[in-house]
């Protein structure tokens, strides 16, 4: 209402009704969603990325190895005759290939009113099996004739005292490097200095970190072999992985090994797996066919260190 307008020059009004920010009920339904899903952790595929792929068109593979060999050159004098025992004889060796699957079952309405859910499924199974080849190339068992052959069990134990590279004492206050490099002459002299040649550590994360930050008796930081760039210890590069229990490590020539590919991974769809009709869902069917070779002859360029 208004008093005395003309003397005061003011107005004063009465409200009849005020808004505020309470009167919405859900506030956050109007928020901005910000695109995108934020994913947990995931290790990377570090072992499978070390060998390079050969592919293949069967389930089966052979391949031929030496078998006995005999060189026998001898010493003559002049046109003196001799007598040689020369000779080699050859095997057949037989590779079968394993396969990897997953397998998920979605709701096709979600399909149709979520458009994020397929792509992100789609990605979580192919992980999937990514992940389970890189797991078991590194610790699988083997046992069977279609598992994953693994650098775990064609690895020999590192002993210091094989007397054919004996490094049993032959270290003072011995680190990280040194064990390093003794697997690594190992391997050198068992392959005649010549077959093969290690160039890949894999180990636990954590003790790579306690390595290179190794102190002398004053208390000054070892600086050792590691570059910014490519971390190295003994000359070989190091590769780390969550899947590498602490207190173990691998050396090994990687030149050694390859993954047989049959079939790169493929995620197919399935409306008619089961129940799907009858249920609305659809079925994510991801597979890969694949081995990890080493011929027999070629596994003694893997060694492990369990302790």
């Amino acid at each position: 209402k208004a008093n005395n307008i003309n003397a005061s020059k003011h107005l004063d009004i009465t409200l009849k009704g005020s808004q505020g920010a309470t009167d919405i009920g859900q506030r956050d339904d109007y928020a901005t969603f910000l695109p995108g899903t934020v994913f947990k952790p995931r290790r990377r595929t570090r072992i499978m990325d070390l060998f390079r792929r050969k592919k293949v068109s069967r389930e089966t593979v052979k391949y031929r190895e030496e078998n006995v060999v005999t060189r026998d050159a001898k010493f003559v004098i002049a046109c003196a005759t001799s007598t040689h025992t020369t000779k080699k004889t050859w095997v057949n060796r037989t590779v079968e290939l394993a396969k990897i699957r997953d397998i998920v079952d979605i709701c096709i309405d979600m399909l149709e009113d979520y458009d994020f859910v397929e792509s992100e499924i789609r990605q979580l199974i192919e992980e999937s099996v990514k992940l389970k080849a890189d797991y078991e190339l590194l610790l699988g068992t083997g046992t069977d004739a279609t598992s994953m052959l693994s650098i775990e069990t064609i690895s020999s134990e590192f002993d210091p005292a094989n007397v054919l590279a004996p490094f049993d004492e032959a270290f003072e206050k011995a680190n990280l490097e040194q064990l390093a490099d003794a697997m690594k002459a190992q391997i050198t002299v068992f392959g005649q200095e010549n077959a093969w040649m290690p160039d890949t550590l894999v180990m636990n994360f954590t003790d790579f970190v306690k390595y290179r930050n190794l102190k002398d008796a004053n208390g000054n930081k070892l600086i050792h072999t590691l570059s910014d760039n490519v971390a190295t210890i003994a000359g070989m590069q190091v590769v780390t992985s969550p899947i590498v229990a602490s207190n173990t490590c691998y050396v090994f020539d990687s030149t050694r090994g390859e993954i047989l590919d049959r079939q790169m991974l493929t995620v197919k769809t399935s409306y008619e797996n089961k129940d799907n009709v009858e249920h609305e869902t659809v079925t994510l069917v991801a597979v890969e066919r694949l081995q990890f070779h080493v011929p027999i002859i070629n596994r003694d360029a893997f060694m492990k260190c369990s302790d």
